[in-house]
Parts: C-alpha cells; sequence; structure tokens
C-alpha cells in the first residue's frame, strides 16, 4: 500500500511540474494527380435528354448543384441518378479499389455544404423521385437506360486512386460492359430489368 501511495504520489508531483506542450502537429501534404475528379465536359443544370452517355460523373455532379442552387429540385434528382449509376459502372470496371471513392468525393465536393433547406427540399425530391414502382421512378430508370452506359474512359476515377502514383491499375482485363451496365442500374437505384 505504502509503495502504490509513493508511486501515485510521484506521478502526481511530475505531473504538476511538467508544462503542457503543444501538441505536434504532423505535416499533411496533399497530392493530386492531374485529372483527379477533372471534369472535362462541365454542364449547367441540363435535363436527362440534354445528357450524353460520354458525361462523366465528374461534369453531372458539379451540375446537380447547379440545380440545386437554382431550386430546380427535379432535375438535380434525375442527374444525380444518372451521376450514380455512371459511378457505379465506373466501379466496376476501374481495378484500382481506391479509386472508387471518387464519387463520393465529387459528391462531397458539390453538396457538403448546402443549407439545411436545400438538404430537406432535396431530399424530398428525391423520395419522390425514387419510390420504387411509381411511374415517376420507372420513367426515370427508362430515361437512364436509353441514355445508355458509359461511353468515355474513366479518367476522373482512375486519377483518384493510388494507382495513379504508383503505376498499374487501370481497367479490368475481364471486364464485361453488358453485366457491368446492368449491376449499376439495379445495384445503385434499383431499376426493374
Amino acid at each position: 500500500m505504502r509503495t502504490f501511495a509513493f508511486c501515485a504520489l510521484m506521478l502526481l508531483a511530475s505531473a504538476c511540474a511538467t508544462t503542457p506542450q503543444e501538441p505536434s502537429r504532423p505535416k499533411v501534404t496533399n497530392y493530386e494527380a492531374k485529372g483527379n475528379l477533372q471534369s472535362f465536359a462541365p454542364l449547367g443544370c441540363v435535363g436527362i435528354a440534354d445528357l450524353s452517355n460520354r458525361n462523366t460523373p465528374a461534369d453531372i455532379t458539379p451540375a446537380v448543384r447547379k440545380c440545386i442552387d437554382a431550386g430546380d429540385y427535379v432535375r438535380a434528382a434525375d442527374m444525380f441518378a444518372v451521376a450514380g449509376v455512371y459511378g457505379r459502372f465506373d466501379m466496376l470496371r476501374v481495378s484500382d479499389t481506391t479509386a472508387h471513392q471518387a464519387l463520393i468525393v465529387l459528391q462531397m465536393n458539390s453538396y457538403g455544404d448546402l443549407e439545411q433547406k436545400q438538404k430537406d427540399a432535396f431530399q424530398g425530391v428525391m423520395k419522390t423521385q425514387f419510390e420504387a414502382g411509381s411511374a415517376t421512378f420507372l420513367g426515370l430508370c427508362d430515361r437512364i437506360k436509353r441514355l445508355g452506359p458509359p461511353d468515355y474512359h474513366p479518367v476522373y476515377m482512375l486519377q483518384h486512386g493510388m494507382s495513379a502514383f504508383t503505376g498499374g491499375g487501370g481497367l479490368k482485363s475481364d471486364f464485361d460492359p453488358a453485366a457491368a451496365w446492368a449491376s449499376a442500374l439495379d445495384g445503385y437505384l434499383h431499376c426493374p430489368k
């Protein structure tokens, strides 16, 4: 018991005798590969009919924000769906799994600072637009299917991953575009087949 009291007293004394040090902050360096999350064909607030299958999520996601800022939540929700389906398709074909977060980062960059009233309005419209089985939802799925699978090289995603710095990566050699398109429609938006 005496040893414990002595150790506790010494610990307390040493804690009181030391001056608090400012915690050291590690230096953080952010490296970005050329083309990371880059849009090569920026868009305004447009409808699905004005998109092409050459528009990437990096083109579409900032345009969703333009629609939100303009109060056009229906177009915003439609384009959000296209960007999500295309992003899922790209995840299925890009071999570097560290690059797969590109869509999430694009969304955070574009929507992360929305005002609460914008978030509420956007979520409310998305809830209506994406209601499974509704005529609105089935129409959205049909318009995205007519737009077709992506017809671009997913530079925005490829340059987001570690393989942009280490080499390798790229597209999967055994990639099946038809199966990936069906999987993206089903897995992201849950469109009926």
